[in-house]
């Protein structure tokens, strides 16, 4: 026959009594929480999968940020793109007219509005985005300027661009280059080849001041050239803004699905947590009740 003595008996009763607290303690955590799985080990599996679902939403929301610094930057370089497009074509419908013999005399006026557009262009070239020049890819410095001979450049029109794309993760597969460059806007190598944008409009004012109708309506064709160069920058431009604004519908819509699965995995059913913890409480008292029947009395209760 095996002796169970009183302090196994309340030991035991005491184990129960606090195991029995510890299921009302978590049915509380769900109901204050909101959240079914508040620790690793109410529910590894489920625990576990929360991880992972957190993780890939830290991921969509990065790309997020992503797409909106590269929405930016292509809105930006598109809008200067277009000043500098109306600016070259006013320079055209002036030398068109330079040309005719009609306008002797007021050319050297239109030399003053070309070296005008010349300069404002430049000016554009120039537009920064927090911080950065937005046409010289990833390098410091100017996106045009001209190099008297005071570093190792040709003598000429320069930039110290270094032709850098600059990428943008904006989906799992969707990397989109959100930049373009001096050097493919306005033809510059810093070869001095002289088939620049900003030599072309040194070239064009000079026939202006010289009266020189052919020289002008020579150079018609390489205004046009160079105008298709932006419209080329543009296109390229346009195309990763629509890349970027698929990729934002798409994310929108998987992390839809990701909070979605979230919330069936560890969001509470309070209707059903009050429920359990209502029975978790009447557990706890009749546990409390039967370890106050079980446990020996004093001398003085005895003694009553």
């Amino acid at each position: 026959m095996v002796r169970i003595s009183n302090r196994v008996m309340v030991q035991s009763a005491l184990d129960r009594t606090t195991a029995s607290m510890i299921r009302v303690d978590k049915a509380r955590d769900r109901i204050s929480s909101g959240r079914d799985v508040n620790r690793p080990s109410d529910d590894p599996s489920s625990a576990s999968r929360i991880l992972s679902l957190q993780t890939e939403l830290r991921t969509r929301d990065q790309e997020v940020r992503n797409a909106n610094d590269g929405q930016a930057l292509t809105e930006l370089a598109d809008s200067a793109l277009q000043t500098v497009v109306a600016r070259l074509q006013r320079a055209r419908d002036l030398m068109v007219a330079g040309a005719s013999a009609q306008y002797q005399g007021t050319r050297p006026g239109m030399a003053v509005e070309i070296q005008g557009i010349r300069d404002e262009v430049i000016s554009v070239a120039g537009t920064s985005h927090d911080g950065r020049t937005l046409f010289t890819g990833f390098a410091e410095g100017e996106a045009v300027r001209y190099n008297d001979g005071t570093d190792a450049n040709p003598i000429g029109w320069v930039t110290d661009s270094d032709g850098g794309a600059q990428l943008r993760r904006v989906g799992p597969s969707d990397v989109v280059t959100v930049n373009v460059t001096a050097n493919e806007l306005f033809g510059l190598d810093n070869t001095a080849n002289g088939t620049d944008l900003f030599t072309l409009l040194d070239d064009i004012a000079a026939a202006m001041n010289n009266e020189d109708p052919a020289a002008i309506g020579a150079h018609l064709s390489d205004i046009d050239a160079a105008l298709e160069s932006i419209y080329s920058a543009q296109a390229k431009l346009g195309t990763a803004g629509n890349r970027i604004e698929q990729a934002q519908r798409r994310n929108i819509d998987t992390q839809v699905a990701i909070r979605s699965e979230l919330s069936q995995i560890q969001d509470t059913d309070m209707a059903d947590a009050i429920m359990e913890l209502q029975m978790q409480e009447m557990s706890y008292e009749a546990t409390l009740s039967a370890l106050g029947r079980s446990l020996p009395q004093s001398l003085v209760a005895f003694l009553r």
